[in-house]
């Protein structure tokens, strides 16, 4: 059997996302490049099952500590080469 070679993005940002209790939702963002520097994600919420959220509240799960609202539908973090964050994003009505 002859396997075609195909592009691997081992390089390409993870972004997980799961609704928890109360309306809220976890993000996990992998970030597996090498590069070293930090990449910028930026996620709108209706991609990650938030739509008609207009802003949200986060906080940084890892460091135990709120981190301030999102501007606009849109939520970003900035995570380290080989690494990881993880978010919980808790919607503002």
């Amino acid at each position: 059997m002859k396997v075609q070679p195909r592009p691997c993005p081992i390089f390409q940002v993870q972004i997980w996302a799961k609704p928890q209790p109360a309306g809220t939702l976890a993000v996990y963002i992998v970030n597996p490049s090498a590069s070293g520097k930090a990449t910028l994600v930026t996620v709108d919420f209706k991609t990650i099952g938030l739509g008609g959220v207009k802003r949200a509240s986060v906080r940084d799960l890892w460091a135990r500590q709120d981190v301030g609202e999102t501007k606009g539908a849109e939520f970003s973090a900035s995570v380290e080469p080989l690494d990881s964050g993880f978010f919980l994003l808790t919607p503002i009505i």
